[in-house]
């Protein structure tokens, strides 16, 4: 992992700029009734503020550092990096699959519902469109490896998480706990951010952002890896529901 050439003091407000913009996004997603303005793109729609952000974000880091390379959107240096960024992604597959779902998400929200008393909301009917709707599906999937699997990773794994390690004081790849908390910061962001979905969402979110974090740690920075993991992941999920 690389941090940005920049001063801690940076660091901290560029971080707390962009999960301030993240998190009010989220805010008025979950307790106002005008993003449903947003509902004109089923499923996705809501999620148009925060590519904006993405957005905002890709542009400043053109503007101030002439590109991406310094959150690990990187090319691969040869065939064997890209294998590689194969195996990983396929490993947080399958930790998700095996892990996750069966075992860390009941686990979660039994914490959750016991200690703070949470309450588990009625299944959302935000997905409900994409059942047995083929064009729909079609529509959604490149729309969502571009908007989630590719705006997330940006904002969350690349550009929140660089931002917070070296606002803690991480230089370079040097200081791993630094680099731990801004792995945690960022997966707790990650997992507010899905409050729509529940203890079950927020949960699941939680722990597959610290997964993703772990995936980009792996491959030496580069974000691709937790892109195509993310990405394979959602298509997974709404095929599921397509499917279902």
């Amino acid at each position: 992992m690389q941090t940005p050439d920049i001063s801690r003091m940076r660091a901290a407000l560029e971080a707390f700029i962009v999960i301030g913009l993240f998190m009010a996004n989220t805010a008025m997603m979950n307790f106002t009734t005008w993003f449903e303005v947003f509902d004109f793109l089923p499923i996705l729609g809501r999620a148009l503020p925060n590519v904006t952000l993405a957005l905002l974000v890709i542009a400043y880091l053109y503007v101030r550092e002439s590109g991406l390379g310094g959150i690990g959107v990187r090319r691969p240096r040869g065939g064997m990096a890209v294998l590689w960024w194969l195996v990983l992604a396929a490993a947080g597959f399958a930790a998700t699959f095996y892990l996750i779902v069966p075992h860390a998400i009941p686990a979660g929200v039994t914490f959750l519902v016991e200690t703070f008393g949470i309450e588990i909301p009625p299944p959302s009917e935000r997905l409900a469109p994409l059942v047995g709707n083929l064009s729909l599906f079609l529509l959604i999937i490149p729309l969502m490896w571009v908007m989630a699997a590719f705006g997330e990773e940006v904002v969350s794994r690349g550009f929140i998480l660089t931002r917070v390690a070296r606002a803690f004081g991480a230089e370079g790849d040097r200081g791993w706990i630094a680099w731990a908390i801004a792995a945690i910061v960022q997966a707790f962001f990650f997992g507010m951010a899905h409050l729509w979905a529940g203890p079950p969402g927020m949960v699941f979110t939680f722990v597959t952002a610290l997964l993703g974090a772990m995936v980009v740690f792996l491959a030496r920075g580069n974000l691709w890896p937790a892109v195509l993991f993310h990405g394979a992941w959602n298509t997974w999920s709404l095929y599921g529901i397509y499917s279902s």
